[in-house]
């Protein structure tokens, strides 16, 4: 059978790569035939043309039409598209990342997502919490699978310092919804109790304005570097630090590629209580906290990590699996479908 996968992958791509799709098209085209070359025309316009041939669609973060140019007219295209497979008898899967676009919500994403709810004949998600969300809302098949892990091979690991250098690391895109900005005002509000904790920020902003935010509450304590960080040079930051720290405010979200690669990479995590990290907390896989006031009871249970736990939970979930068990759960909602056509 033919799957498509939404959106493409594109030859050319700016700033932080995300391997979610290509690590997904890879896995995937061990059960079915994937577009797995990069699409030559838009995003959707490239899917219109598939979804004549294709017995499979795999949609992800399509709320991000509302938010591109022209994104009324790709909305009404988007429509077009959803009707035309549902006349084929295509099997729909929606695969829900947030909970809420990290941009915000407005007419359009609403718009979308209540498409996405009518026609979706499976939902795959992240987290329970975003599963109990979604289920309120569609009345499609939806199923909780943790976010994938990809082994990452490293050189010389053996040679990392392990002698501890900072207490927390902040990585990846740096961006408003991930609470940087709010963990240092924390900090610097609470220098009492906050004033010896070493800090690392390391990742690319592209906000200016953001940025310049964050600089006014860099401290002595706080090393801050916006670039790219390498998974080589990563595994070697996670080995000097105590904790790899996700501050992350918003409501949206629901999992995370960076917590999976940190866990990948041995490290002890804390985030908030919400998602999937919610989740991994209750098998002691890593803490959570409701507020940031939280931080320093936390900080000081560094030994209660279950590290067993985490090496099961890297080794059960690689993205083999997370395809074996996507392809049954769309076999069996074709089977569905036909028995009532």
């Amino acid at each position: 059978m033919k799957a498509y996968f939404y959106p493409p992958l594109f030859r050319k791509t700016k700033g932080v790569h995300n391997p979610y799709s290509k690590n997904f098209i890879s896995s995937l085209s061990k059960h079915y035939k994937v577009n797995s070359k990069p699409a030559k025309t838009v995003g959707l316009l490239d899917l219109f043309c598939a979804c004549f041939s294709t017995d499979i669609v795999i949609l992800n973060w399509v709320d991000n039409i509302a938010f591109k140019k022209m994104a009324y007219f790709q909305y009404i295209l988007f429509n077009i598209i959803l009707k035309i497979l549902v006349m084929r008898n295509v099997c729909v899967v929606w695969v829900l990342h947030n909970i809420h676009p990290h941009k915000g919500e407005n007419a359009l994403t609403n718009k979308i997502n209540n498409l996405m709810c009518k026609y979706s004949d499976l939902v795959i998600v992240h987290s329970s919490e975003a599963k109990n969300y979604i289920s309120r809302h569609t009345k499609a098949q939806v199923c909780f699978l943790h976010h994938p892990i990809e082994p990452i091979a490293l050189d010389n690991q053996d040679s990392f310092n392990s002698c501890i250098t900072f207490d927390f690391l902040i990585w990846g895109s740096i961006e408003p919804y991930k609470g940087i900005l709010e963990f240092l005002q924390f900090c610097s509000n609470n220098k009492k109790v906050t004033a010896d904790w070493r800090i690392k920020i390391v990742g690319l902003c592209k906000d200016k304005a953001y940025e310049e935010e964050v600089k006014k509450y860099i401290s002595p304590n706080v090393i801050y570097e916006n670039r790219k960080i390498e998974f080589q040079e990563l595994a070697k930051e996670i080995s000097l630090s105590q904790f790899v720290l996700f501050p992350y405010t918003s409501s949206s979200v629901s999992s995370s590629g960076a917590l999976m690669d940190s866990l990948a990479l041995g490290a002890n995590i804390i985030g908030p209580s919400k998602g999937a990290f919610k989740d991994l907390a209750k098998n002691g896989i890593c803490f959570v906290y409701e507020s940031l006031e939280d931080l320093p009871n936390l900080k000081k249970r560094f030994s209660e990590i279950n590290k067993t736990e985490i090496q099961f939970f890297v080794h059960k979930h690689s993205w083999d699996d997370f395809a074996n068990n996507v392809s049954g759960l769309i076999n069996t909602s074709i089977n569905e479908k036909s028995k009532h056509e």
